[in-house]
């Protein structure tokens, strides 16, 4: 009696790379978003470190951490205009 071998695809690994992002210094842990609609938003961010004038300080994964709430007014279109 025969049997048909079937090769299987190989797993699939999903790593996730992301870049740090940054704000006169200093470093977005996350972010999410509240709120949109059109070109206004309502986002809430986590702040590594502790920056009391900007938000609440909390205890986070990364140790002490600032969340902050801001509302941001993103541009719909940007155009260039050129002069002939």
């Amino acid at each position: 009696m025969f049997t048909n071998l079937v090769e299987l695809p190989r797993p699939s690994i999903n790593i996730m790379v992301q870049t740090k992002r940054f704000i006169d210094g200093i470093e977005i842990l996350d972010e999410v978003i509240l709120y949109q609609k059109g070109c206004f938003k309502r986002v809430k961010r986590w702040l590594r470190g502790r920056h009391p004038h900007l938000g609440i300080l909390i205890q986070g994964y990364t140790g002490i951490e600032t969340v902050v709430e801001s509302d941001v007014i993103v541009p719909m279109a940007t155009f260039e205009v050129v002069d002939k």
